[in-house]
């Protein structure tokens, strides 16, 4: 199982110039969880997967930042021992580790972009998820009303999953009395009927959107 690891981890990462014995660290790790050959594709891409190459990139950038500073340190200690103003050649080492310090660089600063996509995804379906499951939980379960609200869905920074469940259970009312006004509650599997307000154009795109989603039916001709 290990090999069919590290055979998936080189392919999908070889990019980040990882070193042999960091993939090999990793897929020992990652062993350790999966059990199924159908289970690879997902393990090698997912948040411990990131977080175990996370790691061994921080690892090689100290040990760059390590010879960088040794050498540093051998070149003043050789200037100090020399004050003659004639500056000795920079050893080939200092070439080759601006090399490799720059492409460490890119290789973070990719690795960060795609922990900051996935934690924006999982913070949005945390959110969503939640919204949903206060709404369903008190019985504000009407599908056409619930598929407005995901489809038009949005938090800022400052939001928490209690300001946006007491937020869009303000909107399911206001827009149920909008659409069904004081009648019987429609069931959860209800749509919208046959709007009487046009002053909020926002409404449209939204109803189109949820019809193509097969959420409403299509406009009666």
């Amino acid at each position: 199982m290990k090999t069919k690891i590290l055979s998936a981890l080189k392919t999908k990462y070889q990019h980040f110039g990882l070193s042999n014995e960091a993939v090999d660290r990793i897929a020992s790790a990652l062993e350790k969880t999966v059990t199924a050959e159908s289970d690879i594709e997902g393990a090698v891409a997912d948040a411990k997967a990131m977080e175990l190459i996370a790691k061994e990139l921080q690892k090689s950038a100290d040990a760059e930042r390590r010879l960088r500073s040794d050498l540093q340190k051998s070149f003043d200690e050789y200037k100090e021992k020399n004050p003659t103003g004639v500056e000795p050649p920079k050893p080939q080492a200092y070439d080759e580790l601006k090399s490799i310090i720059l492409a460490m660089k890119k290789q973070n600063d990719e690795l960060q972009a795609r922990l900051d996509a996935r934690d924006a995804t999982a913070k949005d379906t945390q959110f969503r998820t939640a919204v949903r499951t206060a709404l369903e939980s008190d019985k504000k379960d009407n599908k056409a009303l619930i598929g407005y609200i995901m489809d038009t869905f949005k938090y800022s920074d400052s939001d928490t999953e209690q300001t946006l469940i007491e937020r869009y259970k303000g909107v399911y009312d206001e827009k149920y009395k909008q659409f069904y006004g004081d009648g019987v509650v429609p069931s959860a599997s209800g749509v919208f009927p046959q709007r009487t307000t046009t002053d909020e154009h926002e409404f449209d795109g939204a109803i189109a959107r949820l019809r193509e989603k097969g959420i409403l039916p299509d406009k009666k001709q």
